[in-house]
């Protein structure tokens, strides 16, 4: 059948024409593949066009009853089609797959597989922790269908409980999003009226950190870090400093990535999945000289001592335990994160009048929107220069 602009219209009206050919579609003329089929019982369904791997398929996307609106389905299809175009998921597949599994445990082996590898690695780790530690000891066993929200609150009470307020909050965001995914590509899971239980859950309220390391800090938190059996530790957290990379980034930098010469490193797997030059100054090309390379391993940072069960070369564990010993030498708060460092480099860029546009790029940031709070942060840290400088011009009277 000839392609129209599909209209609520056009979807009520329209009728199987008996006489007619055995598969009747009204195409969709403004999404490509995207169309209405029709049935002699007179049933209507949404259907989806595409080919996969060579072949092509026609997908039910669901009765028309079963969506709102016109636009409802056109979307899920717009969806289906990105996945397939950007990260090469033949969703009928998925469908097939996700149709055998039983249990969210079997789920998330399907969500892992077709979704999780399509995102960059840290997205990926910091999704399979929450799985693992937090969703998959409560939800894990039960039905997709079976979650409550019930479960979802037992999961951000636990979840609090064990690793924080923003951990919980992360969680829940985290199965949230699963749910999200699944019911895109696997109604038939859920039962009639389903809706997403980690939807309204009530989540802790985040504050945003603000908290950043003045450059006398940053001097005293390396000097506490000196010595041999710091050495690793100490590199890492100077190359945070000098280049405001995230934490990931730079524990899993590797020498092959590195260009002393140049000064720059590329970073191929990034926070949003973009490759990125980042500048080496002559300073963090002296740090990279004296750090000793592990015959074998290809990291900056090796794990020097390997597991029983580990086949190949890895990164170094992220050394919390060196980190928070050499803050509490240092004199400084304990709370005091990896990420603080690479928002004092920001807040520092801003005092020298970086734009939030010059900052969201050295930091390969996809928007503005976190430069301009490191804008907002030298602001403060001006004032209160400018606030010791009068005092000291201007002493008040001595109490």
């Amino acid at each position: 059948m000839a392609a129209k602009n599909l209209t609520k219209t056009v979807v009520e009206k329209a009728t199987y024409q008996a006489g007619g050919p055995s598969r009747q579609v009204i195409w969709d003329a403004r999404l490509r593949g995207f169309g209405l089929r029709l049935t002699p019982e007179g049933g209507k369904q949404y259907v989806l066009l595409f080919r996969a791997n060579g072949r092509q398929r026609l997908m039910s996307l669901g009765p028309v009853q079963d969506f709102k609106s016109l636009d409802e389905a056109r979307a899920k299809a717009e969806k289906l089609l990105h996945g397939l175009r950007h990260e090469g998921i033949d969703p009928m597949a998925a469908r097939e797959r996700l149709a055998e599994a039983q249990t969210m445990c079997d789920l998330w082996t399907v969500y892992e597989r077709d979704h999780l590898a399509t995102l960059s690695g840290n997205t990926k780790r910091a999704v399979t922790s929450a799985w693992r530690v937090h969703l998959e000891p409560v939800v894990g066993a039960l039905k997709p269908g079976q979650v409550t929200k019930a479960d979802v609150i037992r999961v951000h009470d636990r979840a609090t409980e064990c690793g924080g307020e923003c951990v919980a909050n992360r969680a829940v965001q985290r199965l949230r999003a699963m749910f999200a995914w699944l019911y895109d590509r696997a109604e038939q899971q859920f039962p009639a009226g389903w809706r997403n239980p980690a939807v309204g859950i009530k989540l802790h309220r985040e504050s945003p950190r603000t908290h950043i390391l003045d450059t006398g800090q940053m001097r005293a938190l390396l000097a506490a870090l000196d010595g041999d059996e710091h050495v690793w530790t100490r590199s890492y957290v100077a190359l945070l400093m000098l280049t405001g990379a995230r934490k990931e980034e730079i524990r899993q930098l590797r020498w092959d990535a590195i260009d002393l010469e140049r000064g720059v490193a590329h970073l191929s797997q990034t926070k949003n999945g973009k490759p990125f030059e980042l500048p080496l100054v002559p300073e963090a090309v002296t740090v990279l000289r004296s750090i000793r390379a592990v015959a074998g391993n290809p990291y900056v940072f090796p794990q020097v001592r390997a597991t029983p069960k580990q086949v190949a070369p890895q990164p170094m564990i992220e050394p919390r335990g060196a980190y928070k010993a050499a803050l509490k030498r240092a004199g400084l708060p304990a709370t005091t994160t990896f990420h603080d460092l690479r928002r004092s480099y920001a807040t520092m860029a801003a005092v020298r009048g970086a734009t939030a546009e010059q900052i969201a790029r050295a930091l390969n940031n996809t928007s503005s929107v976190a430069a301009r709070v490191y804008i907002q942060l030298a602001q403060d840290v001006q004032r209160r220069i400018a606030e010791q400088n009068a005092k000291a011009l201007l002493p008040g009277p001595q109490a």
